[in-house]
């Protein structure tokens, strides 16, 4: 959906993808572990706007670890959306095996990451359903930040 999105855009836009930075940049594997990658993550998302990129800042994020990250960036910047995909164990693990890096990590990962409706409850923050498909999925966010 980031990638997707990240076409549909208009203007300069960073992708910043958490598992890139955490497992490809960092090579953190498995479970969470260590703040590096938040770091890392709010330092990537910060540069990007201030060279007056959009960003899109993807992953799965636990409240409980990453809040105040979220929370930082949120203040960083005036303009924010928030999207969570409230999506069950069962289709996101089928959603997983159609993205390019499925061979990284699988079913048992996801199993242990896997949060049912942790969305961050801020204000304004949109809930996308297991029913939208994702060209209805897309037309929200960008219906929503047009």
């Amino acid at each position: 959906m980031a990638k997707k999105l990240r076409v549909s855009m208009d203007l300069k836009t960073a992708l910043v993808e958490q598992d890139y930075l955490r497992r490809t940049v960092l090579n953190e594997k498995g479970s969470l572990g260590g703040d590096d990658h938040i770091e890392l993550i709010r330092n990537v998302v910060k540069f990007s706007l201030d060279k007056k990129y959009d960003v899109i800042l993807e992953g799965i994020f636990h409240k409980e670890y990453y809040s105040d990250l979220i929370f930082d960036l949120l203040k960083y910047n005036e303009e924010n959306y928030l999207f969570f995909f409230d999506i069950p164990l069962e289709e996101t693990i089928e959603r997983h095996q159609t993205k390019s890096n499925a061979h990284e990590f699988g079913e048992k990962e996801l199993r242990e990451w896997y949060r049912e409706g942790e969305a961050l409850g801020i204000k304004d923050e949109v809930i996308i359903s297991k029913d939208m498909s994702v060209d209805e999925s897309l037309e929200l966010i960008l219906n929503t930040i047009n």
